[in-house]
């Protein structure tokens, strides 16, 4: 009779030497994963980014967070609501494409002081987006220079009630976006 002994001795022998090679493996992909940009294979082709402003996702953990959406905060950028009214052709195709994106939901007043709602678009812009959005209307509509209260509140639809929008979640003054 043959014993079994061997085959389970082999087996084990086998599944050691497959787990030694998957950590051997992991640490090693691990240990060469960096931020550099990837080859065009990783992504889109090399010069999609090239030349242009938009930061997707981009926060600056060099600055406190109260402070980020702050105009002036960024004197090195040469960004002006002009430039993306050039690029669409009129501030009404800025809106619109706002609104095509869910970036805004919805503007209107309430007790004399504009509102805006905005959607997941704005959500998930990065805190410079987002303050540009905000510069764009101010220029549009020159809420700091003619509403009765020289800002406008910033409301998140998902906070909407039965009773009523809920919370602002931020404001835009003549100092920049805040938001909570």
């Amino acid at each position: 009779m043959h014993s079994i002994m061997p085959l389970k001795y082999t087996g084990h022998r086998f599944m050691r030497f497959i787990a030694l090679f998957c950590s051997l493996f992991l640490i090693l992909s691990a240990s060469t994963a960096d931020a550099r940009p990837k080859p065009w294979y990783w992504s889109w082709y090399p010069a999609h980014w090239h030349d242009q402003d938009f930061k997707p996702h981009i926060e600056d953990s060099k600055f406190a967070h109260s402070t980020q959406w702050q105009n002036g905060l960024y004197n090195n950028e040469d960004w002006h609501p002009e430039n993306w009214i050039k690029t669409k052709g009129s501030i009404r195709a800025v809106m619109d494409g706002f609104y095509k994106n869910d970036i805004i939901r919805e503007q209107d007043v309430d007790d004399n002081v504009p509102l805006l709602v905005v959607g997941d678009g704005f959500m998930n812009l990065s805190g410079q987006e987002k303050r540009r959005v905000a510069d764009f209307i101010d220029y549009a509509y020159q809420v700091t220079n003619s509403a009765p209260a020289g800002m406008y509140s910033i409301y998140y639809h998902r906070t909407d009630t039965i009773f009523g929008r809920g919370r602002p979640i931020g404001s835009y003054t003549a100092a920049g976006l805040q938001l909570q």
